[in-house]
């Protein structure tokens, strides 16, 4: 488990953890990613480095030789065995010998300080989740369209994840709220009403109030309408159906 204050492990299930950030720098681990095939093998981001550990967390050593910038996500490719991705400054790198050495892919993401979330990658087709949405290319990056069919366009896109029985099925979450605030929250256990004020309160009564205060004269106007409209000493029913029409 990658969080704000390490890596932990748990061997019972969960009921009890273990850190297992020895060598690590004491920083938040940032990203978490799992080598398919290879239990013992994990990859991390801590300092905005890419880092690995082949007996499940216990050593780690620094992989990022050919990276100068700080990493926001890392990803193994579908197709390719020992085949990495990793995103940071605005660039995607890939790496084809598990991580050790990295090269610049394609062409820079069309907004500048994008920060990525997630990385989807298989052979041609990348697809990234970004604080500016989703991005696909299928030119191995070298160009990049942004998806905003069917998706909420320009939201902040976090997690990105193959569906575990059809690859080809992604799914990805979407925030009103940057992420980066969500995880600032929950680090200092706010709640989702510590930021609503007295004022904020105040404002939203009084809106209600005027809210209320208008239906009621809306009403009572329409009620003077229909009261006008109507012949002393019959109703209303009997107005509508006046001829023998009813409508």
């Amino acid at each position: 488990m990658a969080g704000w204050t390490g890596l932990y492990r748990s061997d019972d299930g969960g009921v009890t953890w273990l850190s297992v950030a020895n060598g690590l720098p004491q920083h938040a681990a940032t990203a978490l990613l799992a080598v398919r095939g290879l239990p013992e093998a994990l990859y991390a981001i801590v300092q905005g480095q890419p880092w690995a550990s082949v007996d499940a967390g216990r050593h780690w050593a620094r992989r990022g030789n050919g990276i100068s910038a700080s990493v926001d996500a890392l990803s193994e490719d579908l197709q390719r065995p020992l085949r990495f991705w990793a995103a940071g400054a605005d660039r995607l790198f890939t790496s084809d010998d598990g991580g050790a050495t990295w090269d610049v892919v394609g062409a820079s993401f069309p907004e500048p300080n994008t920060a990525v979330r997630g990385i989807a990658a298989s052979d041609e087709s990348i697809v990234l989740t970004t604080d500016r949405g989703i991005y696909r290319s299928v030119d191995r990056a070298v160009s990049w369209r942004p998806i905003v069919d069917n998706v909420p366009a320009h939201l902040d896109a976090g997690p990105l994840v193959r569906d575990p029985v059809d690859p080809n099925t992604l799914y990805a979450g979407f925030s009103l709220i940057p992420y980066p605030e969500l995880w600032r929250r929950a680090v200092d256990r706010e709640s989702a009403f510590a930021r609503v004020g007295a004022s904020s309160l105040v404002g939203s009564a009084v809106l209600l109030i005027l809210v209320g205060l208008g239906a009621g004269a809306t009403l009572r106007r329409l009620g003077h309408y229909y009261r006008r409209s109507v012949p002393s000493g019959r109703t209303a029913r009997e107005v509508s159906t006046e001829g023998n029409t009813l409508r």
